[in-house]
C-alpha cells in the first residue's frame, strides 16, 4: 500500500493483512483469519488504552463483512470506546449496524476507474 510508506514516517502504523486480496469468507485462509484476529485485538487495546485520540481501521468494514471479525464484538468496542477517541473505519461494504452507531457515514462513489477497462491495480496507487 503506497500510503503506508508515507504514513509510517509520521504516525504509528500496524498492518495485519497479507499481501493480496480475500474475496470471500470461504476462501479466507487460516492465516487470514489469524491476522484479522491479531489486528482486531491490537486495535481494541489501542482504542481502550486512551493513548490515542484517533484510530484509523483501514478496510475493517470488509474484514467484518467477510466474517473474519465478529460484528457484535466490533459494535461492542464502538459503544464502549473512551469518549475522546475518534475511530475511522473504511471499507467497500455497507453494514447497517455499524452505520447506526457511527457518528459519520461517508460514501465514496467511483465514477470511473482503470480497473473497469481491464487494467489491474497499480503499485503505489491501489497497493
Amino acid at each position: 500500500m503506497g500510503e503506508i510508506h508515507f504514513l509510517k514516517e509520521i504516525i504509528p502504523v500496524e498492518q495485519f493483512g497479507a499481501y493480496g486480496f480475500v474475496y470471500s469468507a470461504e476462501k479466507a485462509s487460516d492465516d487470514d483469519k489469524m491476522r484479522a484476529k491479531r489486528g482486531f485485538e491490537l486495535a481494541k487495546r489501542a482504542i481502550l488504552s486512551s493513548n490515542y485520540d484517533l484510530v484509523a481501521l483501514d478496510e475493517i468494514i470488509d474484514v467484518i463483512a467477510l466474517k473474519l471479525i465478529n460484528l457484535n464484538d466490533f459494535l461492542e468496542l464502538l459503544q464502549n470506546k473512551p469518549s475522546h477517541v475518534e475511530i475511522i473505519c473504511t471499507g467497500y461494504n455497507y453494514i447497517k449496524q455499524i452505520s447506526d452507531v457511527a457518528d459519520y457515514v461517508i460514501e465514496f462513489k467511483c465514477d470511473k476507474h482503470p480497473y473497469n477497462q481491464g487494467i489491474m491495480a497499480c503499485p503505489g496507487i491501489e497497493f
